[in-house]
């Protein structure tokens, strides 16, 4: 498969976009099939955790109502120039895009501004968690809808930082990270109305993902490997047992199992594919 950009979880089915095209595994990653007809580069994929799956790769866009059974190519409407996020929240589909949050009712067939606020706003990155919906710009803020994403209210600000904001979301916690000198980790206990902060690790770490599980704190980088909390993202340390590649891609969990993509990164050799941790 190559180098792993993306993993979702679909059901018992984990699915890979790689260099390679899209793959999917049914026993924990050890074995893979190539999932036709998505054959090229994959980089966003979405799944609403039974049967639709969504996947984005360099020239077309696919679902699936059946776990990945069978495919149908669908459209996003001409004016996304590019769209960087898809996340579900029950049947709706929600799309991060470069000119704010669109969504669908119809599985793709048409799509709808879902925003006041960010409208225009190059979204970074989309996320759901039980029926709120947080989106984070390029100016570094985070913002949540508890309505269907009628409305929006921002709940961090980024001060126009320079540095893409990541999150993770979990029940009510929030964990934030941001690079820079006013940069660190940022947790929330109470979905983003207040925050406290963490100074406890390097603050020009380029994290890639974040990922809370089984009331871990996860963070994984791009050539410095996986960072990890067990107290609430206070202190963190650093994990690199089995890991070869420093240059994590991806990470997500399915109860206790944890993967991580890898990928060779800027020429760097070895390792390349997908780590898994009980």
């Amino acid at each position: 498969g190559g180098s792993f950009w993306c993993l979702s979880i679909s059901g018992s089915h984990l699915f890979a976009g790689t260099g390679n095209g899209l793959y999917s595994s049914s026993d924990e990653g050890q074995k893979w099939v190539f999932v036709d007809p998505v054959r090229t580069y994959n980089r966003v994929q979405a799944s609403n955790g039974s049967k639709i799956i969504f996947t984005i790769d360099a020239n077309n866009n696919y679902k699936s109502t059946d776990s990945g059974k069978s495919w149908q190519e669908f459209f996003f409407p001409l004016r996304f120039n590019s769209v960087t996020s898809l996340s579900f929240l029950g049947d709706l589909e929600l799309a991060g895009t470069d000119i704010g949050v669109f969504a669908s009712n119809d599985l793709g067939k048409t799509w709808i501004v879902k925003d006041t606020v960010l409208l225009h706003e190059g979204i970074a990155d989309l996320k759901v968690q039980n029926s709120f919906i947080y989106a984070s710009n390029y100016k570094g803020e985070i913002f949540s809808s508890g309505d269907s994403a009628n409305h929006w209210k921002k709940i961090f600000t980024g001060d126009n930082v320079l540095y893409t904001t990541n999150f993770c979301a979990l029940d009510d916690t929030l964990l934030v990270y941001r690079k820079g000198l006013y940069g660190g980790f940022f947790i929330s206990n109470n979905r983003g109305n207040t925050w406290t902060k963490s100074d406890s690790i390097n603050k020009d770490l380029d994290v890639t993902q974040l990922l809370i599980n089984n009331g871990v704190y996860y963070a994984s980088t791009w050539s410095q490997g996986i960072f990890f909390s067990s107290d609430h993202g206070h202190t963190w340390s650093t994990s690199d047992s089995g890991i070869v590649n420093p240059f994590i891609s991806c990470i997500i969990a399915s109860g206790k199992p944890i993967y991580l993509g890898t990928t060779s990164g800027s020429g760097y050799g070895g390792g390349n594919g997908l780590l898994f941790s009980t």
